[in-house]
């Protein structure tokens, strides 16, 4: 474990995998919901359900267990549920004969997701997947990505997670569809061994770690969030300016087209496994498998190579004069990620409140970004027109004076983006 992060946020788990599944637990995931989903692919009999359940004791969540490959679509769109609705003078105009009520149908949640709710932080597991039909898996996906089942929406502190054999190894397996496949991230999930089956059959795999509070370790991951995913936004996009293509490649092979590949949501998904690998003090291969759990190890691979040669600097330490940064013709992405990582520090810090006063470190960090800007060539001015509306749509652009002069400059080229945005 990395001794630098507070003991609260270092990842549990005894292994690459489920350090990685930790840290997508408590990252702050899509559409305001918390955790990334993921799908572990193991052989039969690897434990994969048992060390799912065992780690979610020690995160503090509530384990939920549910086999999909024995559920129908109506489990996840709710069953129909024939009622009355009680009208009144606002809705008499629904019955034209005037009658009372009139029937409705809802759907009703089913009982793993009730208990999920109640018990507020939750995991829940859908385990066989790939043994459901298409049908099942589509009505898989508001579930996992909206929190929606039936008509009831599942709280966000609920995380899901699916595991499954390889399909070859399912008992009447499917091939996962596109649209799910690139919903999720794909972690292959390994064989106990036979020191750790040792240890299984001794009843340590469960008595590794202390049990944690859940609500402290989410305050926590709070707190370092904003600067953790601002400095992982620069990275994803400076390493997308150096290799536009690969922003969004869709496989061709059946095979590989269900694991995980490049699009502009994994991405996404990918840049906050970064930001919760930085705050879990995950490294090495523990954040080569959360991160290429989204996009494929192609890209994982070549966005590691490119971090390496960017070499990037501290944004903090740019925006406060302790570093100095010059922006290099032939190396453009570089210049995109450190204006982006200088950016979006400032952003995270800056008041919501237009009319709040600056506190004196922030003006200091302020000022030192529209100067970095200013900096900039003529030849790589288009580079800081992003960053210029940013603040400028934040207000910030008029509680700088050393906004004036670089807004001044770009103001021609600024105008046409704000105005076309």
């Amino acid at each position: 474990m990395n001794t630098t992060i507070p003991t609260i946020l270092q990842a549990r788990g005894d292994s690459p995998q489920e350090r990685a599944l930790w840290a997508c637990w408590f990252a702050q995931g899509t559409n305001g919901r918390r955790g990334l989903p993921l799908v572990l692919v193991g052989e039969p009999g690897t434990a994969k359900t048992s060390r799912i359940a065992a780690l979610a004791s020690v995160a503090g969540l509530h384990f939920e267990s549910v086999m999909a490959s024995i559920r129908q679509p109506v489990d996840f769109l709710g069953m129909p549920m024939l009622s009355e609705m009680v009208l009144n003078s606002a809705t008499q105009f629904l019955s034209p004969d005037g009658d009372a009520g009139i029937p409705i149908t809802q759907y009703a949640a089913p009982g793993f997701a009730l208990r999920a709710a109640i018990a507020r932080r939750s995991l829940i597991l859908f385990d066989e997947v790939n043994t459901c039909p298409l049908s099942v898996q589509a009505a898989l996906l508001r579930v996992l990505f909206e929190g929606v089942c039936g008509e009831f929406q599942i709280p966000p502190s609920v995380r899901f997670v699916l595991a499954m054999n390889a399909t070859e190894d399912s008992a009447g397996g499917w091939d996962i569809a596109p649209p799910l496949a690139n919903r999720v991230g794909w972690i292959e999930w390994p064989s106990l061994g036979v020191d750790r089956f040792s240890s299984f059959l001794n009843g340590q795999l469960t008595d590794e770690f202390e049990s944690l509070d859940c609500a402290a370790v989410e305050a926590a991951v709070d707190v370092a969030w904003p600067e953790a995913m601002s400095r992982a936004a620069a990275l994803v996009t400076g390493f997308l300016a150096a290799q536009p293509g690969l922003l969004h490649v869709k496989p061709t092979d059946s095979g590989e087209i269900q694991r995980a590949w490049p699009s502009a949501r994994t991405w996404d998904m990918a840049c906050r496994a970064i930001a919760a690998c930085e705050i879990h003090g995950l490294v090495g291969e523990d954040r080569r498998i959360a991160v290429s759990a989204f996009i494929g190890s192609a890209a994982q691979t070549q966005m590691a190579a490119w971090e390496r040669s960017a070499d990037l600097p501290n944004a903090a330490e740019v925006l406060d004069g302790v570093a100095v940064f010059t922006h290099k013709p032939e190396r453009f992405d570089r210049t995109v990620a450190v204006l982006a990582a200088c950016t979006g520090l400032v952003l995270t810090a800056a008041p919501r409140d237009k009319a709040a006063p600056l506190a004196a470190d922030f003006q200091r960090r302020l000022d030192g970004l529209f100067a970095l800007l200013d900096s900039m060539p003529d030849g790589a001015i288009d580079l800081t027109l992003q960053p210029a509306r940013a603040l400028v749509v934040r207000g910030l652009a008029t509680k700088s004076a050393r906004a004036l002069k670089f807004l001044a400059r770009v103001q021609p080229l600024l105008h046409s983006v704000v105005s076309t945005s």
